[in-house]
């Protein structure tokens, strides 16, 4: 904290949103990326469903930079990639566990969540280019 100018006394900033923007702009990303391996039927038009969730990313990542600023919205992004990372590490990961002898969903689970590792991987570098660019105009 650095001090108030002529007061001697810490300067504190109150960022009252941040973190429940942070963690909402943070969420939309994890979740659209799991998502989007489901393909939606919006009146003949077919998108993955990762569609629907994702502009709310960029509105977000908007009021956080517009709010808060670049430097914060730059650390915001920066988390939101560290946890898409770990995501998609906790799924791959939780793949490859052996399987309880009962359980007879492993290839559902690798069928529709074993594809997350490249869709995440794909969206990691428009991810970061266009949150970057997009906070920063």
């Amino acid at each position: 904290m650095a001090a108030e100018p002529g007061t001697g006394h810490a300067r504190t900033t109150e960022y009252r949103f941040l973190v429940l923007i942070a963690s909402l702009f943070t969420g939309t990303l994890v979740i659209s990326n799991v998502v989007a391996v489901k393909i939606s039927d919006f009146g003949g038009h077919y998108l993955d469903s990762g569609n629907i969730v994702f502009p709310v990313s960029y509105i977000l990542g908007d009021v956080l930079t517009e709010v808060y600023g670049y430097r914060q919205a730059r650390k915001i992004i920066w988390s939101a990639f560290l946890a898409n990372a770990l995501a998609v590490g906790v799924i791959v990961a939780a793949g490859e566990l052996p399987a309880a002898p009962f359980w007879t969903d492993q290839e559902s689970y690798d069928a529709i969540l074993g594809q997350t590792w490249r869709i995440v991987g794909a969206s990691f570098v428009a991810f970061l280019v266009g949150e970057f660019a997009n906070s920063a105009v």
